[in-house]
């Protein structure tokens, strides 16, 4: 009975408490939040060792753990010609080390539940340990010996190169990763350090030489930095280091800088997966190096397009059309050049669609400014998810490292939240309109080929394989052929009915009717194109809302766009004389231009044109006709250089010659196809190659 009334006592005493619990809380109200606190940066220890070593130490007596982070500078983007060189030499350290194999070292370290980890990054490797605070000797032991007496054994290098090669061939099966690896080729450019990438032949070229010569150069601990992390004291753990590293020797390390970037032309660079269901889809553009004064703010703009359930893309690709699951949206953080990049994986039906909703997404950022509650909300994401991150003391290590490493005074660490709650809307329109414009940037899409024609109306279409390598125009692979550039040339004007062509015809007028697509829009207009001999040209174009003219009186050129009249020199006057010279002024080719036969790729032969001002043109003349099937060139804008493609085609009969009736001329901003009518031998004054003044 006494335990039965306890048990009830109890339960009357708990009832009274919940029910005044009850009457005290208002379940209809939010609650307070806490009181704000001021955020003050954890404290740090900065030291050195023996070797030149620059040390941090965080304490962090929470738990009886230990660990360290060394960052050595010089990683994938010093391979040079062998991308990957970098990465075996990471992974070999841990394959063989004093008299230990690789196996030894692996059951050293489980034995005591410690990690180590060793990567190669674009800018530096990081090497990484962690343990129980009492197997601290029995890590740094392996550290010690991986570190300064790797062994390099030759058939560990070779498994591992098959492995490499394995991981390669995989790669290739998974799309996003293909377009994401082609995104960093056109951005960075084929050659740059940070456009390489792997790829089976390069491992193969890989020696153990190379490995052994390339750790050599770069792992020197005076130009090292290391962070240790835990349950320490500096006294006590210095030491510990000052003898793994002992046999570290210093050295000289050369000024590590990579070269500016050179970005492939602007367009769409297609890779085709047959059978595939989805398009993979990668628009990116160029940014600025991570201690330029916009990156904050492009990093902003970045989370704004692509950070989860608030960005953008997916309320629009996700929310609004359904095209897709997972958009993304992101800006890199390398040390000498960055991209944004943002994309998704979409229905093949819905490829070119999806792309117009980013770009139009681009363009709404980069001409009007985010609303303050839009912005505020990713500013809370980003200053919040940073401050939090201050529960772990790895994060803080690497904050101090990499702003070290990439030359960011301590104080932005500290700092850095205010200077994101420091960027207004304007700051975000700022940076997207010069660097995240639409008009700039470059789609890679990696889908059925089915999908390719879809793609046209965004610019020119570059062909890569699974490899990324180029398949078509001047840098994809050509049969060498035997003809010379006179006798192609030759045979062009045969086909066009002979040089009667240029000698008896005087003057041709072509008048066309003109569509001009862009952005989802189409434009209804006239051109009129006035051509004479020798060397003389007038072009009126009209649009309605838009109108310009050209004009090219032998050697000048003139253009008038929206009323401005201006001289035009160099390349856009050799592009005058091209235009001209293609149609009927044959002689002009051989004269203004050098010419070189590419050799033939598919259907075409393509031939080098190149003008002493610089201007280049790739002529695809047809294999069997040899009439012109395009033209592929660069023209100069105030957006910078863009790639221009002119496509020739339905070449019908004018009087005794040959003409093409359709032409379609296509660049990344806008599409203009024409319907052309052909007349030979009217009367044209000479005034009017001339504009009035």
């Amino acid at each position: 009975m006494k335990k039965i009334s306890a048990i009830f006592l109890f339960l009357l005493i708990y009832l009274a408490n919940f029910m005044n619990a009850e009457e005290k809380i208002d379940v209809t109200k939010k609650p307070e939040p806490l009181a704000e606190k001021e955020f003050s940066f954890p404290k740090y220890i900065e030291t050195k060792l023996s070797t030149g070593m620059k040390v941090f130490i965080v304490e962090d007596h929470e738990q009886p753990t230990f660990g360290f982070r060394i960052l050595i500078p010089g990683g994938s983007a010093y391979d040079g010609e062998k991308p990957g060189l970098a990465e075996l030499v990471a992974e070999m350290l841990t394959k063989g080390a004093g008299k230990m194999s690789a196996f030894d070292i692996a059951s050293k370290l489980d034995g005591v539940g410690a990690e180590l980890n060793i990567s190669a990054n674009p800018d530096h490797f990081i090497i990484s340990g962690f343990c129980l605070v009492k197997h601290i000797p029995v890590l740094l032991d392996v550290l010690s010996q991986v570190i300064t007496n790797p062994t390099f054994p030759k058939d560990e290098f070779e498994k591992l190169k098959t492995r490499v090669i394995s991981g390669i061939k995989s790669e290739k099966s998974r799309p996003m990763t293909v377009a994401t690896n082609l995104s960093k080729k056109v951005i960075y450019g084929e050659k740059h350090p940070y456009g390489m990438k792997k790829t089976e032949e390069s491992i193969q070229a890989i020696t153990l030489d190379d490995v052994k010569n390339f750790y050599t150069k770069f792992f020197k601990p005076d130009h090292a930095t290391l962070v240790i992390t835990g349950d320490v004291k500096e006294k006590e753990i210095l030491p510990y280091f000052e003898k793994a590293f002992a046999k570290w020797q210093r050295g000289k390390l050369a000024l590590l800088s990579l070269p500016p970037i050179k970005p492939e032309p602007l367009g769409v660079y297609f890779i085709e997966r047959p059978a595939s269901v989805q398009s993979s889809i990668v628009l990116a553009v160029p940014t600025v190096e991570i201690t330029n004064p916009d990156y904050e703010a492009l990093d902003l703009a970045a989370s704004i397009m692509g950070s989860g359930f608030a960005g953008r893309l997916f309320r629009t690709l996700r929310e609004t059309y359904s095209y897709t699951y997972t958009p993304f949206g992101y800006q890199t953080s390398s040390k000498f050049a960055n991209r944004f990049a943002c994309g998704a994986e979409v229905r093949n039906q819905v490829t070119d669609s999806a792309i117009d909703v980013i770009k139009e997404q681009l363009y709404l950022l980069a001409t009007e400014p985010p609303s303050e509650e839009e912005l505020n909300r990713i500013k809370k994401v980003k200053v919040g998810s940073y401050l939090m991150s201050f529960e772990n003391s790895d994060f803080i290590a690497s904050l101090i490292q990499n702003a070290h490493f990439y030359g960011k005074p301590m104080s932005y660490l500290k700092d850095y939240p205010k200077i994101i709650n420091s960027i207004t809307p304007y700051d975000i329109q700022k940076v997207a309109k010069k660097y995240m414009h639409p008009d700039k940037a470059y789609i890679v899409v990696v889908g059925n080929p089915d999908v390719k024609n879809k793609l046209e109306k965004f610019g020119k279409i570059f062909l890569y394989d699974l490899d990324l390598k180029p398949i078509s125009g001047e840098k994809g692979k050509v049969e060498p052929i035997e003809l010379k550039p006179e006798e192609i040339i030759k045979n062009y004007i045969q086909a066009r009915g002979g040089m009667s062509l240029a000698n008896d015809v005087k003057t041709i007028v072509i008048e066309s009717n003109a569509t001009l697509s862009f952005q989802g829009q189409t434009l209804n207009g006239k051109i009129i194109d006035k051509i004479k001999s020798p060397l003389m040209r007038h072009q009126f174009v009209d649009f309605g809302m838009f109108q310009s003219e050209v004009w090219l009186n032998k050697d000048k050129s003139w253009a008038k766009v929206q009323g401005n009249l201006e001289e035009v020199k160099d390349r856009e006057h050799s592009k005058n004389v091209l235009d001209v010279a293609i149609m009927k002024d044959f002689n002009f080719l051989l004269e203004n231009f050098k010419a070189k036969v590419l050799g033939k790729q598919g259907d075409n032969i393509l031939v080098k044109l190149k003008a002493e001002s610089g201007f280049e043109a790739t002529v695809y003349f047809d294999a069997k006709t040899y009439l012109i099937n395009q033209i592929e060139s660069t023209e100069d804008t105030p957006q910078g250089p863009i790639p221009v493609t002119t496509e020739y085609s339905k070449w019908e009969k004018v009087g005794n010659f040959l003409f093409p009736s359709k032409v379609k001329n296509t660049n990344p901003m806008f599409t203009v196809e024409l319907e052309q009518n052909i007349k030979l031998n009217e009367e044209i004054g000479e005034e009017e190659f001339t504009p009035s003044k």
